[in-house]
């Protein structure tokens, strides 16, 4: 999402603050992502805490004082997957302060979680991501191109 909001203020003026906050926190989310999925748990859970909960605040702030502006619903769908972070995290962290180790979930219900999981992410992420620039820009899906000649 922050990589969408990013190509939006690209071409704006006075944005440079907005797209080098938006692309780092672009890159760092998908390192963050990349690293915890292939370590099996959250990695860094104080700093990715601290990151997922200032982040959507100065994305905010900076957005407020652009010129152009920024699109609210996008950028309150990239406040809420960055509110989904911190929570993950926070859950990290109590975890590891109780001592409780991991359940095992069985495969029906791994299954139903990751389906749900991807319902809902690809419900918030699909409107805000047509919302911005790059969205607007995307060829439309589910229609023909070009000339349509008849007898084939």
């Amino acid at each position: 999402m922050h990589f969408a909001l990013a190509a939006g203020v690209a071409g704006g003026e006075g944005v440079p603050l907005l797209l080098v906050l938006f692309l780092l926190a672009g890159l760092a989310e998908l390192a963050w992502g990349i690293l915890s999925l292939r370590a099996g748990r959250v990695i860094l859970p104080r700093t990715t805490l601290a990151a997922s909960a200032i982040l959507p605040i100065l994305a905010a702030l900076a957005a407020l004082t652009a010129d152009d502006g920024v699109p609210v619903i996008p950028l309150l769908a990239a406040s809420v997957f960055n509110v989904v972070i911190a929570a993950s995290a926070a859950l990290a962290l109590r975890r590891d302060r109780s001592g409780a180790t991991r359940r095992e979930v069985g495969p029906g219900r791994a299954i139903a979680g990751l389906v749900l999981g991807g319902l809902i992410a690809s419900g918030i992420a699909t409107p805000a991501l047509a919302l911005t620039e790059a969205g607007g820009l995307a060829v439309p899906h589910g229609q023909l191109h070009g000339d349509v000649h008849s007898g084939h």
